[in-house]
């Protein structure tokens, strides 16, 4: 058994991740570290920890993908194994993960990779994700169980899915010989994906295994930089796995979403966010992999909000809350206004697959929408509901983020948590035509992009 974790800047995770494996039960097993280029101190105190392991230090950031190729090559070449456990380097084991996930893997030949149940370090109950399904329709990907309550499952012990995340993926050694490790263009985002699915290409199984759990959280804020990836790598992997009109059909969910999403940063004057998402499809079709040149941060969204104290004062009764923060920023919301204005009725807005770890706040009703997943009709059907819901204001839950149903209220603020103040915005029904125009052009635009990639993807079937 060969264990392979990747990590970058993450010295205090990583060793607590050497911590857990210290208390696992299964006891014949090397561990491999690959460093990308860690400038935090992660190699000297990896060093000076106390569990024996292969130290790889990479001469630069490769990513997810770069990085386990580093590992498993290393393993393949070098070291004797049946089985590879991928790990992502701020999981926490317990001592029956890997003993549950060998099991499952001893008792099914014909499984190839099996993944741990992922929980949330948070609430240990609760289950980020067991595997997930990928939905060609939209491009995108579901996670199976999220925010469910482990104890409140009744389903077999190993379930088959599209893909485990290799959070926590033990896979065959002969099947990883058979493939040669991941595809390296990816670098990071639907590299797990693209893995499992090949692995199933070639005849074998992808099972999540739930006995083998694994905490590790899932509300780490949004990345512009996560966008960038989760559309090109979207589009190799449909290049590489659909054929006919799916394959057409999840090109163009991809392409319109970018497209869209492009046109509405760019009527938010954030050109450098509209740059970066354009860039996920050119590189795309000019085969431009691995790390991507172009970067932006957070702190580059430009708006135009300001301190306003009016809302303390005009106390609305109807409010929606966009949930568009991390955890705590919604709970830090809505508990704000329900301070301010206790007698209000609130509406959340959220992503269906986080309702579980919101069902519990006392709030009027919930809207569930999905930007990448909702088609254009669905869109349309979320957004009537707001216009029509008699809202006194919409609030969203951080500034840098600019839901797009904001536009559907008369009044938008935002909650800086941080500095406990409500901002105010232009983003409302007065400029709801910046919605509308970013649909009607990524529609437009996606029907003559559309054919440019589709020839583009050709390349993976002569490859």
């Amino acid at each position: 058994m060969t264990i392979v974790i990747v990590t970058w800047n993450k010295k205090e995770d990583v060793l607590n991740l050497l911590n857990s494996i210290r208390g696992i039960t299964y006891d014949n097993f090397s561990v491999v570290v690959v460093d990308n280029a860690s400038t935090d101190g992660t190699v000297q105190a990896i060093k000076e920890h106390g569990l024996p392991v292969h130290l790889i230090e990479n001469p630069e950031n490769f990513g997810g993908t770069g990085g386990f190729n580093t590992g498993i090559h290393y393993a393949i070449s070098g070291l004797a194994q049946d089985y590879i456990w991928l790990l992502d380097n701020d999981a926490e084991v317990t001592p029956e993960t890997l003993t549950e996930l060998v099991k499952a893997m001893e008792d099914d030949p014909s499984i190839g990779i099996a993944g741990s149940c992922i929980m949330s370090p948070e609430d240990r109950n609760l289950i980020v994700e067991a595997g997930a399904f990928v939905d060609w329709k939209s491009g995108t990907w579901g996670p199976n169980f999220r925010y469910r309550r482990y104890a409140d499952l009744k389903v077999e012990n190993v379930i088959e899915v599209d893909y485990v995340a290799a959070c926590s993926a033990l896979v065959r050694d002969v099947v990883v010989k058979k493939l040669g490790g991941m595809d390296g263009r990816y670098f990071l985002h639907w590299d797990d994906i693209d893995f499992c699915l090949s692995i199933r290409d070639i005849g074998y199984r992808c099972v999540s295994v739930l006995p083998s759990m694994v905490f590790h959280g899932v509300e780490k804020g949004f990345n512009p930089n996560v966008l960038y990836y989760d559309f090109r790598n979207a589009l190799l992997t449909i290049s590489k796995h659909l054929c006919g009109y799916k394959k057409l059909r999840a090109y163009a969910s991809v392409c319109f979403n970018a497209l869209a999403s492009m046109f509405f940063e760019i009527f938010q004057n954030r050109s450098v966010f509209a740059n970066l998402i354009f860039s996920s499809l050119t590189d795309f079709v000019h085969e431009r992999y691995g790390k991507s040149s172009k970067s932006v941060t957070m702190s580059e969204a430009k708006g135009t909000f300001i301190c306003d104290s009016e809302f303390i004062i005009t106390k609305p009764s109807q409010i929606i809350v966009f949930a568009d923060g991390v955890y705590g920023e919604v709970i830090a919301t809505i508990g704000k206004l329900n301070k301010l204005v206790p007698n209000a009725k609130i509406t959340l807005l959220i992503n269906s697959e986080r309702y579980g770890i919101f069902q519990f706040l006392k709030i009027e009703k919930i809207i569930f929408a999905n930007n990448l997943k909702d088609g254009v009709f669905k869109k349309a059907i979320v957004g009537m509901k707001i216009l029509f819901g008699r809202y006194n204001c919409g609030v969203s839950c951080v500034s840098k983020l600019n839901s797009p149903y904001s536009y559907f209220v008369k009044k938008h603020y935002a909650y800086e948590y941080s500095r406990d103040e409500f901002l105010n915005s232009d983003k409302t029904i007065r400029n709801i035509w910046k919605v509308f125009a970013a649909i009607f052009m990524g529609v437009i635009s996606s029907l003559f992009f559309l054919p440019v990639v589709w020839v583009a993807g050709l390349r993976e079937k002569r490859s």
